[in-house]
């Protein structure tokens, strides 16, 4: 549950606004001007949630959210990006910041921001909380988020193999979807790792594709994946649910769902 909150960001106006905002809704708030500042407080106080600006002195923006996810005791703190570039926006998503705010912002939509972080910790809407770890916020992604939610779905993505294990660990999540063919780091050293925690063990992870339907034909490529898929599924995985397809999907995710 978020409680404690760090604002992190140089600007004195925008510090005195967003503290007294949070404030007023019940959160505890600590503000810092920089990156370097933030980290003491991060490391000191059991911070449910940061939100950062990114321009900043002494440590910016980028080195503070790499740092906080580069510590094991800090990684699994949800972040907000304080920025209204699109560029900064699509950079930090794909290494997994969780929501953003663009300047300037009132009061308002400050609370709509947290609230949304605090409804993937309050528990499962109509089919429960989902996890996509996908190879980077491709279409196949985006769609497939769009799907889930659509449907009732919480959903939270992840970029890579790496920052997954820490979201699932944050929101304990019903259904694990993972791509078979991650990038970073293999698909099977993933389920793995999250079957190694004991609260983790009966999650349900479902491994999908997006190998194009050209590719299927490839005898090289469909043995890759046949490897692949067979060493995730000795390594704890529930179910191969095959190729994502727009028109099966959600038919397949059927059985998977929590039902009311």
């Amino acid at each position: 549950m978020i409680k404690r909150i760090l604002i992190v960001d140089d600007a004195p106006v925008t510090l005195t606004m967003a503290k007294q905002q949070a404030e007023k809704e019940g959160y505890v708030v600590y503000v810092a001007g920089n990156g370097k500042e933030g980290l003491k407080i991060v490391r000191s106080k059991k911070i449910d949630l940061v939100i950062t600006d990114v321009v900043m002195p002494v440590m910016d923006g980028v080195d503070f959210f790499n740092a906080l996810k580069s510590d094991p005791s800090t990684m699994h703190i949800p972040v907000i990006v304080i920025t209204d570039s699109m560029v900064i926006q699509e950079s930090f998503r794909a290494l997994g910041v969780n929501d953003f705010l663009a300047k300037p912002f009132d009061g308002s939509v400050l609370i709509e921001r947290i609230q949304r972080i605090k409804k993937l910790e309050l528990g499962p809407h109509r089919h429960g909380k989902v996890v996509i770890i996908g190879a980077g916020t491709n279409d196949g992604v985006l769609e497939m988020r769009r799907l889930l939610e659509k449907n009732g779905c919480s959903v939270v993505l992840s970029s890579n193999g790496v920052d997954s294990i820490a979201k699932v660990l944050r929101v304990v999540p019903h259904i694990v979807l993972i791509d078979v063919m991650l990038t970073d780091v293999s698909a099977k050293e993933v389920i793995k790792a999250l079957r190694s925690f004991i609260k983790l063990q009966d999650m349900k992870i479902l491994v999908y594709t997006f190998l194009s339907p050209e590719k299927m034909f490839n005898v090289e490529a469909v043995e890759q994946l046949k490897d692949s898929k067979n060493a995730c599924m000795d390594a704890g995985g529930t179910d191969y649910i095959g190729r994502f397809s727009a028109l099966t999907f959600i038919d397949s995710m059927h059985k998977y769902w929590i039902h009311e």
